[in-house]
């Protein structure tokens, strides 16, 4: 038995001699339709891989690395300031917040060259195979170290800076029930109390200060317009007939 743990190293054993030979007893595949529905396998398992890690690089450097260098910043801000008023106020939490949020800042810049140049060896690939274990021993490897650097400050950084939502916000404000990202984003967020209607669903009203409502799941753009956050379409419909539910989301 093979302990196959990706599709990189799974997927070349679909050409292997005895596959083929199976598929072409059966008049199910020929041997050019097998090699090509895998090579296609691979090139779609490579794309995917680079799209994600180009994504997190994006992220990275756009999002996280300026917001938590920000709050480091007002730490620092904070500290010194404090110093200035009387040497007698403790800052020794903002000090060593502000040397491990900067520690991993470093780590982080650096994680993200790395995956830069893990990418780059994609390029060297002389086929689609070849790119997909490149993917899955290089890329992927690279991906998890960012992404334990960035989960590390998520825990550091003060959630008025974090500019994603963060994990309580994801497994316990449904439907945008937190509503700390949309006011970072300059949303009117629902209030965090909400009175069920009719038909089970659960739906949010917030007066503003020019007048009106706004339902469950919508929100206001700084130009004033609402715009609903609820999915359209047969999901949305269930939901709005029916309580929030994550399983029934995912059978959907």
């Amino acid at each position: 038995m093979l302990n196959l743990k990706s599709s990189a190293e799974a997927l070349p054993y679909l050409v292997s001699e005895k596959n083929i030979a199976l598929f072409t007893k059966h008049n199910i595949f020929t041997e050019t339709e097998v090699r090509s529905r895998c090579d296609i396998m691979l090139d779609n398992y490579s794309k995917m891989i680079s799209i994600e890690a180009h994504t997190m690089i994006d992220m990275a450097q756009k999002e996280i690395l300026p917001a938590s260098i920000k709050y480091a910043g007002q730490l620092c801000e904070t500290a010194a300031a404090k110093r200035a008023l009387s040497e007698n106020i403790a800052c020794s939490a903002e000090i060593e917040l502000a040397q491990k949020i900067s520690a991993l800042t470093g780590a982080l810049s650096d994680e993200i060259q790395a995956l830069d140049k893990a990418l780059l060896t994609l390029k060297e690939a002389q086929d689609v195979q070849e790119e997909a274990l490149s993917c899955c021993r290089t890329v992927i490897p690279a991906m998890l170290n960012l992404r334990c650097t960035a989960d590390q400050l998520e825990t550091l950084v003060a959630e008025e800076y974090w500019p994603f939502p963060t994990y309580g916000e994801l497994l316990f404000g449904c439907n945008f029930r937190a509503g700390s990202a949309f006011k970072r984003r300059g949303f009117a967020a629902p209030p965090p109390s909400a009175a069920p209607e009719r038909g089970g669903g659960r739906h949010w009203a917030q007066k503003e200060k020019r007048g009106g409502l706004v339902r469950a799941g919508a929100a206001r753009l700084p130009s004033g317009r609402a715009v609903s956050a609820r999915p359209r379409g047969p999901v949305g419909a269930a939901q709005r007939a029916a309580p929030f539910s994550f399983a029934a989301l995912a059978c959907a």
